[in-house]
């Protein structure tokens, strides 16, 4: 699961470009699902608001998995929009059903990667929720913004993960870095 503690730092741009660099370099399949509700969701990007998706999983359970899926110009990675909100019920968020059906992904494509970009941590319950389904998080924090206390209380809602990584995002690097400056021992500077 990708996640962050607030919306705009990048969660979303970094669920698609581990995606797309799994099924590029050859690491494996990957299924990448947009559980991500906003308006301007990884699904409204590629223009996908009105395909079916997860919500239409979720709705119909005797809908295929495969009729859902789109296909990528990017060999061995699959999308799975959020869906159509229209077939959503009154309750927002992950219910009981959208964990029924994630765990039914899971089971059939138990050899893919499953990158789930979910919402930010302090805007829904969605990722703490989900913390105890999946085997990995990543939280991206947004350089010079995120603050330390929303980041704390972003890890405790998520405790139920045991393996969370953080991803340091949008850092803007001045004239006053450099890179190269390391030499090995015995040579000179």
């Amino acid at each position: 699961m990708v996640t962050s503690a607030k919306p705009g730092e990048g969660k979303s741009f970094t669920a698609l470009n581990i995606a797309a660099s799994i099924a590029q370099n050859g690491l494996g399949e990957v299924l990448l699902v947009d559980m991500d509700a906003k308006p301007k969701s990884l699904s409204a990007t590629m223009s996908l608001t009105d395909a079916p998706g997860l919500y239409n999983l979720v709705a119909n359970p005797t809908l295929r998995i495969e009729d859902t899926l789109v296909r990528t110009g990017i060999g061995g990675l699959s999308y799975l929009p959020i869906g159509s909100r229209d077939v959503t019920t009154s309750e927002p968020g992950v219910s009981r059903p959208v964990s029924a059906t994630i765990e039914r992904l899971r089971r059939r494509f138990a050899h893919h990667f499953i990158i789930l970009d979910c919402a930010p941590c302090l805007s829904t319950s969605d990722p703490s929720t989900l913390a105890a389904l999946v085997d990995q998080i990543v939280m991206v924090v947004e350089a010079e913004r995120t603050q330390r206390s929303e980041l704390e209380s972003s890890l405790e809602l998520l405790r139920a993960c045991p393996n969370i990584t953080l991803v340091l995002n949008k850092v803007r690097l001045t004239n006053s870095y450099t890179f190269g400056a390391y030499y090995y021992y015995g040579s000179k500077p």
